[in-house]
């Protein structure tokens, strides 16, 4: 599970260092490389509420394949484009590709999250904590990875690989993760089994917040929640702003591209 979401979020860094000095070769604004990278996260803003609902529908290893292929298929496709001369084409592809990044890493971080939520409640902070750790290991690891490859055979070479990579971790996802966790809660295995009494059961989060009538947008309204969410909001901004700057920065001071 962790290593899944360290080559998820890997995905989301091992452009960045890269793909301003592409934007440049083909004599791309880049204005519009803030834009390429920015779409990665517009994507989980509006995929993550709707997560619920195709996991109700088909499964979390549904999700997790689904959302390893996406990601790998970006990855070989940002590969291939990489020969297109028409800079118009080379931009919607370079759009739509990354829009299918930032779909595929948010189905595979949502995911894992509501495995842990419904299926390890007694260490659900300590596993949500490591999966954090875990995200943050591959935004650091993904600039490592893609700076070797980088040097061993250049752009395409490195996008091919994690293309592949991304590709055989979802045909792998059916026989790695087992068939139980389609199941929407751990509340419900202990009421399939039998076991427990009734009135010890504590409700699951989705009871207490449909009987509380909490909706997504209600949440907006809630101090509680809207601060934390702005202070990640500015934190991940803080770490994102600079991506499409430094690698031209860093050319033009005589350091190499990897």
């Amino acid at each position: 599970m962790f290593i899944n979401v360290i080559f998820a979020y890997a995905c989301y860094s091992v452009i960045a260092p890269f793909m301003p000095l592409e934007f440049e070769r083909k004599g791309i604004d880049q204005e519009y490389m803030g834009w390429v990278m920015g779409i990665f996260a517009l994507a989980m803003i509006f995929v993550s509420p709707m997560m619920g609902t195709f996991i109700h529908h088909f499964g979390r290893r549904w999700a997790i394949g689904l959302g390893a292929l996406l990601t790998g298929v970006s990855f070989l496709v940002f590969a291939g484009i990489s020969y297109i001369e028409d800079n118009t084409t080379f931009l919607i592809l370079s759009f739509a590709m990354r829009l299918l990044q930032g779909i595929g890493t948010t189905m595979i971080q949502v995911t894992f999250l509501s495995i842990v939520a419904s299926f390890y409640p007694s260490t659900r902070e300590w596993l949500i904590g490591m999966l954090e750790a875990a995200m943050g290991a591959g935004i650091t690891l993904g600039v490592f990875f893609g700076t070797a490859l980088f040097a061993i055979g250049g752009y395409v070479f490195m996008l091919t690989v994690f293309g592949i990579i991304f590709v055989v971790m979802a045909i792998l996802v059916p026989f790695i993760f087992p068939p139980v966790l389609d199941m929407y809660t751990n509340m419900q295995q202990s009421e399939d089994s039998g076991s427990g009494h009734d009135d010890e059961k504590s409700p699951s989060i989705s009871e207490v917040m449909k009987e509380a009538n909490v909706t997504t947008f209600g949440l907006l309204a809630m101090p509680s929640y809207t601060f934390p969410a702005l202070c990640g909001g500015l934190g991940y901004f803080n770490f994102d702003f600079v991506n499409p700057i430094l690698p031209l920065r860093l050319v033009k001071l005589g350091l190499t591209e990897s």
